[in-house]
């Protein structure tokens, strides 16, 4: 059985991690979908968390217009879309930014964890010194290069 991956990230105003996630997918590991559930999880986990101003940036641009309600939402996202949505109403600001996949380095090397994690598992800091390694470059905007772990 082939199996998909997500993960996501929550830092803070200085860029310190609040709180990651990482899971397999095994329902269907398309990457639209391992995308729609990263963000319906980190949504979940920054509610959590009891955050209340929310920037959401991610690479894929489908989920991305989805979720902003510009595009038309793809049947196998649909729910999760929308679930995601309701989720987003609880914030008392949010704004959701498009980016570049060199600037989702932290959340595609959480991705790759996901590979061990059959459950969605969290940390509340740094799961690895490479990991650290990419949050303090992405703070200092430097570019960044990673091997999987």
């Amino acid at each position: 059985m082939r199996l998909g991956r997500l993960g996501f990230v929550i830092r803070n105003e200085v860029e310190a991690i609040r709180l990651c996630g990482a899971r397999s997918i095994t329902a269907d590991p398309s990457i639209l979908v391992a995308e729609a559930w990263a963000l319906r999880e980190g949504i979940i986990g920054a509610r959590m968390l009891g955050i209340d101003k929310l920037i959401i940036e991610g690479d894929n641009l489908s989920i991305i217009q989805a979720i902003k309600r510009i595009w038309k939402i793809s049947w196998a996202i649909h729910s999760l879309i929308l679930d995601t949505g309701e989720d987003l109403k609880s914030f008392a600001e949010v704004h959701i930014n498009h980016g570049v996949r060199e600037g989702n380095v932290a959340a595609d090397w959480m991705a790759q964890r996901g590979h061990s994690c059959s459950n969605l598992t969290y940390w509340f800091d740094s799961p690895d010194h490479r990991f650290s390694v990419i949050i303090r470059k992405d703070a200092l905007g430097w570019p960044n290069s990673w091997d999987p772990p």
